[in-house]
């Protein structure tokens, strides 16, 4: 896949409203509810097929996102651990109780965000992060790393079993199934852990970041599709209506009302494992 600077200019806005959104600035509700489903959706859209044609592929994506999602994650935090007690003598870490009410939901670092670490804990918390038990204060939001590195992984061998299925229709009921079981599961842990959900649970995010990576993958298979019904051509009529500028701006306000309207209802927060419900997730 080629590719294509739209994509680098719509994650380059996620990129800047999603660190404005952890500011918690004003219309913060707003910017949640499509930032990092934007990401995923793109990711989805992004990836290569060819990648679970035989196991030899699979085995080296596997290693590939090993290098490129799991290894900055562990390098970067393995350096907020060791950083820690510079950190708390910058005054990046504090207990001033207003700042730990303020990120309570971050697992429990608001009640250890000024806890000098020694030898000792400070090795402890390095194995920590490697095993996936602790993300620290400062790499609280690459939390996103590790889930879209399993998501991947779960992916593209889902995928490989889909390649074994030749028969179109019984291919597409078994994507539309796994997609329906997971936005389903994603609402049931909502509902039910949303609350009291520690980013470290990557297995609570799975789900909800699986259904917005399938979204992006079955967008991306229509838009590629050839024919259609009829011989209506799908790739064709995708191109016609996105260099159209009078369909861009309609589709744009469109999409802005209907994020308007939704904010009525709720926002994503996507690391605490809260999505209201998976029809409000996809929608």
């Amino acid at each position: 896949m080629e590719r294509k600077s739209n994509i680098d200019i719509i994650k380059g806005l996620a990129i800047i409203l999603m660190v404005y959104g952890h500011t918690f600035g004003v219309a913060r509700d707003f910017i949640y509810l499509f930032h990092m489903p934007v990401f995923i959706f793109i990711s989805g859209y992004c990836v290569n097929s060819n990648h679970s044609k035989d196991i030899p592929s699979l085995e080296h994506y596997f290693f590939t996102r090993v290098k490129r999602l799991l290894v900055p994650y562990w390098i970067y935090n393995i350096c907020f651990v060791i950083c820690n007690n510079l950190f708390i003598r910058l005054n990046f870490y504090t207990d001033n109780y207003a700042f730990k009410q303020d990120v309570a939901f971050i697992q429990k670092a608001a009640q250890s965000l000024a806890e000098h670490l020694g030898l000792k804990d400070t090795a402890l918390a390095i194995y920590q992060v490697i095993t996936f038990e602790l993300i620290p204060q400062m790499g609280s939001a690459s939390w996103f790393l590790v889930v879209l590195f399993i998501v991947c992984v779960i992916h593209f061998v889902l995928q490989f079993i889909a390649n074994h299925i030749t028969n179109t229709y019984l291919n597409k009921i078994y994507w539309v199934g796994i997609f329906l079981i997971n936005a389903g599961l994603a609402q049931a842990i909502s509902g039910g852990f949303a609350s009291d959900a520690p980013i470290a649970s990557y297995h609570l995010q799975i789900f909800e970041v699986y259904t917005c990576f399938l979204l992006g993958v079955f967008f991306r298979t229509i838009e590629a599709s050839k024919d259609f019904a009829d011989g209506f051509n799908v790739s064709r009529a995708f191109t016609i209506l996105k260099n159209n500028k009078l369909f861009a701006i309609l589709a744009g306000l469109i999409s802005f009302c209907l994020l308007l309207l939704m904010q009525n209802a709720g926002t994503l927060e996507m690391s605490k494992m809260y999505i209201v419900n998976a029809v409000f997730l996809v929608f």
